[in-house]
C-alpha cells in the first residue's frame, strides 16, 4: 500500500484532512504554545510518518499506540496513523514504561509513540 494517496485506501478521515491540506496549505493547521504548523507542514510530516509506518509494515487494522500530549506530534500521529489503515489507541500521559511495554503487549500494538514524562528514567 503505498503512502502516495489516499483516494483508494477507503481512509475517509484521511482524504478529508488531505483535501484541507491541498486547499489551505499557507494556513495554521495545527496551534499548540508557540509552535504553530500550517496545512502544508501537517500533511509533509503526515506523509513521513506514514512512509515510516509502511517501512515499518504497519497497515490495515494494526494497532499503534500513541502516549503523546496535545500537541502537533499528537495530529501527524493521528493523520498517519489513518493513512496507513492502521488503528491509533491512545494512552494515558502518565503511565510509566513498565505499564506502556504491558500495554503495547496486551494490545498487540505494532508501534509505540510516546514522550517520556517530565523527569521520567
Amino acid at each position: 500500500m503505498s503512502t502516495t494517496s489516499v483516494q483508494d485506501q477507503g481512509a475517509p478521515l484521511c482524504a478529508t484532512l488531505e483535501q484541507a491540506c491541498e486547499r489551505w496549505p499557507d494556513r495554521p493547521a495545527v496551534t499548540a504554545g508557540e509552535t504553530t504548523i500550517t496545512y502544508a507542514t501537517l500533511w509533509h510530516r503526515v506523509r513521513s510518518l506514514a512512509a515510516g509506518y509502511e517501512r515499518l509494515g504497519i497497515g490495515r487494522g494494526d494497532r499503534v499506540l500513541c502516549q503523546l500530549r496535545n500537541c502537533p506530534q499528537h495530529v501527524v500521529a493521528i493523520g498517519a496513523t489513518w493513512m496507513r489503515g492502521a488503528i491509533q489507541v491512545g494512552a494515558d500521559n502518565d503511565l510509566t514504561g513498565a505499564e506502556l511495554t504491558r500495554l503495547v503487549q496486551r494490545l498487540g500494538a505494532r508501534a509505540l509513540i510516546f514522550q517520556p514524562r517530565p523527569g521520567a528514567e
